[in-house]
């Protein structure tokens, strides 16, 4: 039999009361034993999108259960500082958001990326590329 070596990675989890919380398309997605909530939605089509995509990852998963070795390590987060250091600062707002403080919060917890800053040049951006790459989860 093949093994199976891909994990699903949470962005957290707790134990008591048992719950995880999945990044789905730049969403953070609540899950617990009875209910998924998704917030944040820009339509109905990208409701279908993700919930297609976590039933997908939750069927596969559930087919290769046996060979899943489950864990409850959370992994490390960009810091909100680090990204805003190499952000422009200007509070623009051509992203969209009121300033460059709130991007940077939206883009280390993964609602964002860089290219969502219009004015982000490099090599900066290239910079910020790298940065957050060490925070993607290998699959």
């Amino acid at each position: 039999m093949k093994e199976y070596r891909k994990e699903i990675r949470a962005d957290s989890c707790t134990k008591e009361p048992p719950s995880v919380t999945f990044k789905v398309h730049g969403k953070s997605i609540p899950a617990d034993h009875d209910r998924i909530l998704i917030n944040g939605l820009k339509d109905e089509g990208e409701e279908d999108k993700i919930l297609e995509c976590l039933k997908q990852e939750i069927n596969q998963d559930w087919r290769n259960r046996a060979m899943i070795k489950p864990s409850l390590e959370s992994f490390p987060k960009p810091l909100i500082l680090e990204v805003l250091k190499l952000l422009p600062r200007s509070n623009c707002q051509q992203c969209g958001q009121p300033t460059c403080m709130v991007f940077a919060i939206l883009v280390a917890d993964g609602a964002k990326g860089p290219e969502g800053c219009p004015v982000l040049q490099d090599p900066h951006g290239t910079y910020l590329e790298k940065y957050l790459a060490r925070f993607r989860p290998e699959l």
